[in-house]
């Protein structure tokens, strides 16, 4: 068997700490390569969703004008009937005269008539 000296586990122990720096650095770059990586591929997705949530913002800022658009035309278009509504619709005072009225011509011509009736029952 052959005899180690202190001189070679010294060697041995250098050889070994120069492998693990070799290693840590190689361990660094890959970490340092994949870092990169995902780091580009995260801003390109932040860009990427930017710009899709821009294009909702705009395509709901259209359909919102759009929407009160049509809600106006249609407020529009409900107070025109309504105006004309009301130029037609008459009130209670009116309807009152109007009976009022009916009723008197009623009575009137029953009373021209009591006297015809008179003589036509006796």
């Amino acid at each position: 068997m052959k005899k180690i000296d202190t001189q070679e586990i010294l060697e041995a122990i250098q050889g070994l700490g120069q492998r693990i720096d070799g290693v840590e650095v190689s361990l660094g770059q890959r970490i340092d390569s994949v870092e990169t990586r995902l780091g580009k591929r995260i801003d390109g997705v932040e860009v990427s969703l930017g710009q899709r949530i821009d294009g909702v913002e705009v395509s709901l800022g259209q359909r919102i004008d759009e929407l009160h658009a049509a809600m106006d035309a249609f407020s529009t278009e409900t107070d025109k009937r309504f105006t004309r509504i009301e130029a037609i619709m008459v009130t209670k005072d009116y309807l009152d005269v109007k009976l009022a009225d009916q009723r008197s011509d009623i009575v009137m011509n029953v009373k021209k008539k009591i006297p015809e009736w008179v003589k036509i029952g006796s």
